[in-house]
This record gives C-alpha cells, sequence and structure tokens, in this order.
C-alpha cells in the first residue's frame, strides 16, 4: 500500500519521538515540519527539513500533504497545543493516530483523532480517548477510563479503572490515579503524585498524597 504524505508543526522536543512513531507507521512517510519559533532542541543539520511556516499551511495542504501531527506538547504549550488542532482542522487537515508498534490498545477501546500513542503504553478495555490525546511511554489507562479532549498524560502514569480526566489538564510523568476519580477540566497533576481525590477544574495538584495547591 503507497504511503500518505504527512507533515509536522512544530520541532518541539517530542519530534525525535514522533518521527520514531512515524517510521513506526507504515502508512505515513514525513515530508517535513511547519516552523514559526525555532528549535532550542539541538537537532543534527538538517535532520528534520522545514517546509513553511504558518503562514504557508493552505499551501502546503495544496502542495505536499492534508496529513499532520503536533511536534510539541508541554505544561507551557497547553493552550497552543489545543489552538493549533482547531486552527488546522478548520484548513481541512487531518490529524491520523500515531500509534506505535509497541503499545497495547484493546480493540474495545474507543480513539478520537490525533491521538499520539507512545512505546509501551496500554490502553485497556472501554477506555475512550477524545480527539488530540497525546499518552506518553509507558503509561497505563484502565479498563473504562475517559480521557477528553486535549490532555496530555506523562510518562509512566498510571489511571486505574474508571478515571475520568477533562478536557484540556495535564497528568504529570509517574503520577498514580485511583479507581473512578474524577480530574477537573484545564487541571495540572504534578509529577509522581498520587490522587485518591477528585478536584475540581483549573486544579493545581501535586503531593502523596495529592493536594490542591491553587487554582489556575
Amino acid at each position: 500500500m503507497k504511503k500518505q504524505n504527512i507533515v509536522g508543526y512544530g520541532l518541539g522536543e517530542r519530534v525525535p519521538i514522533l518521527a520514531d512513531l512515524i517510521q513506526e507507521n507504515t502508512n505515513f512517510k514525513l515530508i517535513g515540519f511547519v516552523d514559526d519559533l525555532g528549535s532550542n532542541i539541538r537537532f543534527k543539520k538538517d535532520e528534520y527539513k522545514v517546509i513553511g511556516k504558518s503562514k504557508d499551511l493552505k499551501k502546503i495542504f495544496k502542495k505536499y500533504s492534508k496529513n499532520i501531527f503536533l511536534g510539541f506538547a508541554g505544561i507551557k504549550n497547553t493552550s497552543r497545543f489545543r489552538s493549533s488542532y482547531k486552527k488546522f482542522k478548520k484548513i481541512g487537515f487531518k490529524f491520523p493516530n500515531l500509534i506505535h508498534k509497541k503499545s497495547f490498545v484493546s480493540k474495545s477501546a474507543t480513539l478520537g483523532d490525533a491521538v499520539q500513542i507512545c512505546a509501551r503504553v496500554i490502553v485497556n478495555p472501554k477506555a475512550v480517548i477524545g480527539n488530540n490525546v497525546i499518552l506518553n511511554a509507558g503509561c497505563v489507562i484502565e479498563h473504562d477510563c475517559i480521557i477528553e479532549d486535549n490532555v496530555q498524560i506523562g510518562s509512566g502514569a498510571v489511571l486505574g479503572g474508571f478515571v475520568t480526566v477533562k478536557k484540556n489538564s495535564f497528568i504529570g510523568l509517574g503520577t498514580r490515579v485511583i479507581n473512578g476519580i474524577t480530574i477537573g477540566e484545564k487541571s495540572i497533576i504534578g509529577a509522581g503524585s498520587v490522587v485518591i481525590n477528585r478536584f475540581p477544574k483549573n486544579s493545581i495538584v501535586a503531593g502523596i498524597p495529592a493536594k490542591k495547591i491553587k487554582s489556575k
């Protein structure tokens, strides 16, 4: 089967991970990146080809590819992360799911679009993953979890069964969330936290057990 072209937006620190994901995925060929800000990451010269800036997106859509992915993430980029997704969808870009071969996604799980699933991730039965979600390496999404749109989950995080993470939230690496917990919209859970209570929207939470530090 002929590979489809795909382009990335943003030369962020996730670029090598995503390039690996695409290499693992036999459906796509990476053409290059759209980048406005330049990168503070030390890449080898010409390692990743820049084919234009945001102002060129409509031209890139017509000339290069109708498939795109976001090449950045992190707490500081949550607003840009969700706004870029909306902007590119309006142009007509498709956001295919990028799923590493060394991950497990149950056949009964449901995925939206623009889902990035890295190596050793486990998504167990009846989990629901929304649009524009990042599941970083080694995280576990247990059965019947609901992960809403624009959520980022850090490496090694474990979410017990029936956990709900509301949209636009960030779960730090190594976090543990016990069964049945709901994490409110636009919340941030600090790395290594153990979450045993529910938290409302806009909460910033950290610790063992996790406690609310402040509201956003």
